[in-house]
């Protein structure tokens, strides 16, 4: 091999743990998230993992994070938690 070839492996390697990378921390951000809006929704224990585990799947099928919010802020108003848009978006900010 030469260094050329050399260098576009390691380029190609770092491309592919960087997609990783940002693919784990966008589904652990999406766990937290949904585990914090269960909690403030009062969920059993074990409805807490379903709601973050179907938190993962809406942002696997939307990767935007406003599709994260506009599903929390539905389940809250339907739960009747009371808070903002604003709030919710600042809590998702800061998992």
């Amino acid at each position: 091999m030469s260094f050329d070839d050399d260098r576009v492996k390691a380029f190609e390697n770092k491309y592919a743990h960087d997609l990783t990378l940002k693919f784990k921390i966008h589904t652990r951000t999406s766990k937290l998230f949904g585990l914090w809006a269960a909690a403030e929704m009062d969920l059993a224990q074990e409805e807490r993992a379903k709601y973050a585990a179907r938190m993962i799947e809406t942002s696997l099928n939307s990767p935007s994070l406003e599709t994260l919010v506009e599903k929390v802020t539905q389940d809250f108003s339907e739960n009747g938690v009371n808070k903002t848009t604003h709030h919710i978006s600042f809590e998702l900010d800061n998992v």
